[in-house]
């Protein structure tokens, strides 16, 4: 990447676009409540809260203006996620922009490829009887 282009870019917004995922079935998980946390301490993941929904394909569209946050966290409501401690996992905002980000599935299979921008977050329904 030339100069120029590194330039033009740092002045672009950072956008991350998350999946909500079922990690079961593999089927988006549309209109459903989001909690985002952002901070730029990975010691302290819930700073900053970003409230929003999954639209009808499953996608929740974060724009950050300036630099973004270090670190991002996501819950989806009334959902487990398909991961073993999720309090404690972080995703890093630059691999998300750079890279892509697929989350731990640990109810089932992956089927995507990371892609620039974009970050799979893998959640089941709750179950009547699981904590909230």
């Amino acid at each position: 990447m030339t100069g120029s282009a590194v330039g033009q870019r740092l002045h672009e917004p950072a956008r991350i676009r998350i999946h909500a995922v079922d990690g079961r079935t593999g089927k988006p998980i549309p209109n459903e409540h989001t909690l985002i946390f952002v901070t730029d301490d990975a010691n302290f993941p819930k700073k900053t809260l970003i409230d929003r929904s999954t639209d009808e394909n499953g996608i929740v569209l974060v724009q950050f203006e300036g630099a973004p946050p270090k670190f991002i966290q996501v819950f989806v409501d009334w959902h487990i996620l398909c991961i073993k401690t999720p309090n404690s996992v972080l995703y890093s905002t630059e691999e998300i922009v750079e890279h892509g980000v697929i989350a731990s599935n640990q109810c089932g299979e992956d089927k995507v490829s990371p892609t620039p921008g974009d970050i799979y977050i893998y959640a089941r329904p709750r179950h009547w009887w699981e904590p909230t």
